[in-house]
This record gives structure tokens, C-alpha cells and sequence, in this order.
């Protein structure tokens, strides 16, 4: 049967068809390698996005535990009047500053527009956080306890929103 379509041609024609169909193979493995490269490479970056955006996120879900128990860590310790207030007013500015750093402001979070909207929901709720248990620590060394502890549900009310809103940038 494939003497039928060479039947008639020289021996160099033959080679010639030959070799034009071997290059055209050659190209379309060529082409489909390239594009199998570039989805290859558009989802390791995507990959990547979606791990730093998990280890952003549980970064900020420790600092925030670390808040939790500050919090209440001074007020079960506000009781006694023995303890120095400076040791938990530098651990509450370091905590304040580790949830700065430890939400998401890499080159990789924010080239994404999705993650880029999740934190700028983020951001103000943990700034809301924040300002809340710093407010209770206050209260509580200034020896309001009970304004402190009429104070505590509404920021477990906001560590809840926060943790909701942070969930979204692990999906």
C-alpha cells in the first residue's frame, strides 16, 4: 500500500517528502512541549502563591493565638498585684508587631488580584483585633478587670470575623 502513493517518485523525492514530514513532527512535538512548559510553569507559580498565602496565613493565625493568651493571661493574672506590667507590655508590642509582619506582602500574594482583595479585608479587621486586646491589656493593668472582662466577648467576636476572613485566602 505505501508503494501506491511512492510509486513514480525518485529515490530523492521520496527522501525529501520524508524528511518533510519528519520536521513537521518535529515541530508539533516542539510546539506541545512549549505549551506543556508554560502550563507547567504557570502552575508552579500558582502553586506558590497558594503556599505562601497558607504559611502567611498560619503565621498570622499563631500571632493571633499568641494575642489570645496575652489576653487572657493578664486578665487571670491581673488579680495579683506582685507581677510588673512592662513584661506584658513589651510582649503585647511584640505580638502587635509579629501580626504587621505576618500578614501577607509578598511579590507573590499581592501579584494576585483575589488575594489582594482578601487582605485588604484583612487588614482593617485586624487592625480592629489588635486595637481591641491592647485595649483589654490597658484595661486590665489599669485594674479595671470588669470593665476588661464586659470587654473580652467583643474581641472574641472579632478574632472570629478574622479567622473567617483568613480562611478565605487558603482556599
Amino acid at each position: 500500500m505505501s508503494s501506491f502513493f511512492f510509486r513514480g517518485l525518485s529515490i530523492r523525492k521520496k527522501l525529501g517528502l520524508l524528511s518533510a514530514v519528519l520536521l513537521i513532527s518535529l515541530g508539533t512535538v516542539a510546539v506541545v512541549g512549549y505549551q506543556s512548559q508554560l502550563r507547567l510553569e504557570e502552575s508552579q507559580r500558582r502553586n506558590t502563591v497558594s503556599l505562601e498565602a497558607t504559611r502567611s496565613v498560619l503565621q498570622t493565625s499563631l500571632t493571633l493565638n499568641n494575642l489570645r493568651s496575652l489576653v487572657l493571661q493578664t486578665l487571670l493574672l491581673a488579680s495579683s498585684s506582685t507581677t510588673s506590667n512592662e513584661p506584658l507590655m513589651s510582649v503585647l508590642q511584640e505580638a502587635a508587631e509579629d501580626l504587621q509582619f505576618s500578614l501577607p506582602c509578598g511579590e507573590p500574594l499581592t501579584a494576585d488580584k483575589t488575594i489582594q482583595a482578601a487582605l485588604a479585608k484583612i487588614r482593617p479587621q485586624a487592625d480592629q483585633y489588635l486595637n481591641a486586646i491592647q485595649a483589654i491589656v490597658q484595661l486590665t493593668l489599669a485594674g479595671q478587670q470588669t470593665q476588661a472582662m464586659q470587654e473580652f466577648p467583643v474581641s472574641e467576636i472579632q478574632f472570629v470575623h478574622l479567622a473567617a476572613s483568613m480562611a478565605v485566602l487558603t482556599d
